[in-house]
């Protein structure tokens, strides 16, 4: 690792040279500030981008930056129901440990599981959610983020300041069905023209207590409510930014809390529980990022965060009479990345990151892995005008290293990637993309070194991605302003699956690497602008299709099924009117079938569902500010469903909304 470092040391001092031997002279102009967003509709992207921002988020009926993503087109959301059930995504049925999520630039983790619960994020202070399949356009990011098949970027809200101003927020109150109740206040002050800091908290609390449809013999179905099924979340954000003569840099403290309820799967009528989970996560991370220096520029980051988990289960069947855990991560990230300008059309870049992860907790024997994975990546990018190509390649180097046990091997992988895009005809906004790219990822904690089923000689599982699609954009004469469109054919390969089998008896299993998926499908996006006279209507359809198939072994008896909870068909509807100060929102959710296990037997099948939500919003402007009243109808076919069996979703209900924008 001293080389790698040495190596990016030494690469940044000849960039450094070569922009001061530019024959150029250079001149320093005032600073001119721009806000805005770059293609935001993706079509020059030569991977598939999707992004909601400003208004598009408001007008989806979403809490939760989980139900806001299961509106992109080829991600699937499992859901355990409620506020505060588990929500985890998967893109194109790779699963979620393949699927990175970021915040604000740096990449969320979680070493015990590998998958982070998107529950734990409300909406309020997104300011921009963006999925990418593949590594994306830019080459100017931390080599972390190439790690993964796909990325979940949210972006929090940042200070903007025009006419002088030194002080604006917004702070809201939503309250809803089943005692949901949520302020929250996001606040940003100007303390000198170069210095401004930011203030975000909320508190969420729902007693989750929602009615479901149970069904019981000869088909009768019952209506009751889900029980043991409380949350209550905490969090606050401190965040101070600067700017001056092209430098930027900002930190930002976070901190959250949560307790919840367990609610236990609902079998045989019996839905009681006494499990408990509380979770306490808070981190520091900063950003530099410096001006064109010459033909280079460079931004580094530093994160480090801790989190604590206390499970506790009062139903436990031992001795003791409860089953009580705790657990511990901390993790220390540092990145820094160089980029530079051989040619107005021709950019390189290297980026190198260092992680460092530690677990302990109080279950007996327990290893408290420590792990170290170094990040190395190398990349191209050639613009023409009308042809866009990327190319770059990722070293992964994990050391692995245990207290109490034997630690897991070290590894070592180079994953390639090549992504283009091609206008096809000039004036016309018609491209033609593709993309391959290898990925992996490492065993989590858990497979490694839980208790009686840790495997030590787990190896990652390997990916592979193929993609072609066609992007057109096209404005429009007349009522029509804007039609989009983006339609991708894909294959996706995983080796060496990660999978849990029985031991020496059910109550003992161990992970292997047994598993092999072949994943075939189409993603496609249409959107359509309106503006018939005063009105303006925006109406956007996605539509997933996929064969996701279990390829382990030819003669075994799952073999060519479709794996568990990935449906062949899925995707979503929205339409929003504005006339004025008044707004109306409609949204369908609907997916096919899907099955619990890779035995797609009958009884194993969990029936399709549409869900469908209506919101109605008016804006009062004030001398200074502005109010808002939104009311939203929430699955209002009272459709019963469930995402994972036995985790019946919630039914028809309400949420109530006032925010105060100043």
């Amino acid at each position: 690792m001293p080389r790698v470092i040495a190596f990016f040391v030494a690469f940044l001092c000849l960039l450094n040279l070569l922009a001061q031997q530019d024959s150029l002279r250079t001149y320093r102009i005032q600073e001119v500030y721009v806000s805005g967003s770059l293609d935001p509709s993706g079509k020059r992207s030569a991977t598939p981008l999707q992004r909601l921002d400003g208004a598009m988020l408001s007008s989806i009926n979403s809490l939760l930056v989980s139900d806001a993503t299961r509106f992109f087109s080829g991600a699937v959301i499992k859901d355990y129901g409620g506020i505060g059930g588990m929500k985890t995504l998967s893109v194109r049925s790779m699963g979620a440990q393949h699927t990175a999520v970021s915040y604000d630039g740096v990449t969320l983790s979680d070493a015990q599981t590998g998958q982070i619960d998107l529950g734990r994020f409300a909406l309020n202070s997104i300011e921009v959610l963006q999925l990418t399949i593949g590594d994306g356009n830019d080459i100017f990011q931390p080599a972390r983020q190439y790690a993964s098949s796909g990325m979940l970027s949210m972006q929090s809200k940042r200070p903007f300041f025009q006419n002088g101003e030194r002080v604006h927020g917004d702070a809201s109150m939503q309250v809803g069905s089943f005692g949901l109740m949520h302020p929250h206040l996001n606040l940003a002050v100007r303390l000198h023209p170069n210095w401004s800091a930011t203030v975000s908290t909320e508190y969420l609390k729902s007693e989750g207590n929602y009615p479901f449809e149970l069904e019981g013999e000869d088909s009768v179905s019952t209506q009751v409510r889900r029980k043991h099924n409380a949350v209550e979340n905490k969090r606050i954000e401190l965040g101070l930014w600067s700017q001056w003569q092209g430098w930027k840099w900002d930190s930002k403290w976070y901190h959250f809390d949560s307790s919840k309820e367990l609610p236990g799967a609902v079998i045989l009528y019996n839905s009681s529980s006494e499990q408990y989970l509380w979770d306490k996560q808070e981190f520091v991370q900063m950003h530099l990022q410096s001006p064109a220096l010459g033909r280079m520029d460079f931004k580094t980051s530093l994160k480090y965060n801790d989190a604590d988990q206390r499970y506790l289960n009062n139903q436990y069947l031992g001795a003791s009479g409860k089953e009580e855990v705790q657990y511990a991560q901390q993790e220390v990230y540092a990145s820094l990345v160089g980029r530079y300008r051989l040619h107005p059309k021709l950019h390189v870049s290297l980026a190198h990151d260092e992680v460092y992860q530690t677990m302990q907790s109080t279950l007996q024997g327990f290893a408290e892995p420590k792990r170290r994975s170094g990040y190395t990546h190398a990349a191209v990018k050639l613009m023409q005008d009308r042809f866009l190509a990327t190319a770059g390649v990722l070293l992964t180097q994990v050391d692995e290293a245990a207290t109490y046990a034997q630690a897991a091997q070290d590894l070592s992988r180079w994953s390639p990637s090549l992504s283009t895009s091609w206008q096809l005809f000039p004036q016309q906004n018609l491209f033609l993309r593709a993309f391959y790219k290898a990925s992996f990822r490492m065993p989590s904690f858990n497979d490694l070194y839980y208790t009686n089923s840790g495997n030590r000689n787990l190896k990652p599982e390997d990916s592979k991605q193929w993609n072609v699609g066609l992007t057109v954009e096209q404005p429009l004469k007349g009522v029509l302003s804007v039609f989009s469109a983006q339609v991708d054919v894909f294959h996706n390969r995983i080796r060496d699956k990660i999978m849990a089998i029985p031991t020496k008896n059910v109550f003992v299993w161990s992970m292997v690497n047994l598993g092999s998926v072949d994943i075939k499908g189409l993603d496609a996006t249409l959107h359509v602008d309106a503006a018939p006279g005063k009105h303006r209507i925006g109406l956007t359809w996605t539509h997933s299709y996929q064969r996701a198939l279990d390829q382990t072994r030819a003669d075994d008896a799952v073999y060519n099924n479709q794996i568990a909870y990935a449906p062949r068909i899925y995707g979503s509807g929205r339409m929003d009117w504005h006339l004025g100060s008044w707004s109306l929102d409609y949204t369908l959710l609907y997916s096919g079938h899907r099955y619990v296990t890779g035995h797609n037997l009958e009884e194993n099948r969990l029936p399709g569902y549409v869900d469908q939500g209506l919101g109605l919003e008016h804006a009062f402007d004030l001398k200074k500010a502005t109010l808002r009243l939104k009311g939203e109808l929430l699955n209002m076919n009272h459709a019963s469903y469930e995402i994972v069996r036995n985790f019946p979703m919630p039914g028809r209900s309400f949420r109530l909304m006032c925010t105060y924008q100043w």
